[in-house]
């Protein structure tokens, strides 16, 4: 899991005036199973090359992959470094290159922000200053082209 406090930093950054907490629970649950998902991919990948060490290469594949389209600009790192190898060891990765942790950092922060822009946008939309669960799931939906569970990544 992340940071609470950065996540709703992230919120807060993309116009989220007030922010139920139980919004920051979910979107932590959805960034976390997302990124999860990329990196299981990725860890495949590094064990079909026969590598032992999971690189950068490897997470931008399995990002395109499983997003079907490439970021948009990534260049902000949000969250601490022992987040970022927590997700990775969750999904298998055993040896990460600093590189493919500092993408990491960056691939996660651009996902929170772009699942916080689509929940901040449907909040002002109707005309709320508080950004709730279900504009997060919105968010989440919004950025994935589909429905969560359609991704593999279950809905909370």
């Amino acid at each position: 899991m992340l940071s609470n406090n950065k996540l709703k930093r992230v919120l807060k950054n993309n116009g989220a005036e007030n922010i139920a907490e139980e919004s920051i629970n979910l979107i932590n649950e959805i960034v976390s199973k997302i990124s999860e998902e990329i990196t299981l991919i990725a860890v495949k990948l590094t064990h079909f090359k026969g590598t032992k060490t999971l690189q950068k290469d490897a997470i931008k594949v399995s990002l395109k992959t499983f997003l079907g389209r490439d970021p948009k600009k990534l260049e902000v790192k949000t969250f601490n470094i022992s987040n970022i190898r927590n997700i990775l060891a969750k999904s298998g990765a055993k040896r990460v290159s600093k590189e493919a942790i500092d993408y990491m950092n960056k691939v996660i922060t651009w996902i929170a922000e772009e699942i916080a822009l689509n929940a901040v946008i449907l909040t002002h939309t109707n005309q709320k200053k508080l950004v709730e669960e279900d504009s997060i799931k919105f968010g989440s939906q919004k950025f994935l082209g589909k429905d969560i569970e359609q991704n593999n990544v279950e809905s909370v």
